[in-house]
């Protein structure tokens, strides 16, 4: 690869693969980790919204519940990544 500093080789390897994929991944992380407030708001909306309806309303009660367990695999899904990122890729395996 040529650029303004000169020309340089890099190769990725299995000791080297955070380097390559940590940004991306974290990066990706911080866009993806919006909509969990978004959801949180989309709830807190409803409950105060609809009041007792949430309780009462088959209907509505499986829409907001369905909306929780959104919020809470898409919080999972997040977590599990921050952790690949710290725990796998800052220290891979053979290093």
């Amino acid at each position: 690869m040529t650029n303004d500093f000169g020309t340089f080789v890099t190769k990725v390897t299995d000791t080297t693969l955070g380097n390559f994929t940590g940004p991306l991944l974290f990066d990706m992380m911080e866009h993806v980790s919006l909509i969990v407030p978004g959801l949180a708001a989309v709830i807190g909306f409803l409950i105060l919204y609809l009041g007792r309806r949430v309780m009462t309303e088959p209907a509505i009660r499986g829409s907001v519940l369905s909306l929780m367990l959104v919020a809470g695999a898409w919080t999972f899904v997040l977590g599990a990544i921050g952790v690949y990122i710290t725990k796998v890729l800052t220290f891979p395996a053979g290093a």
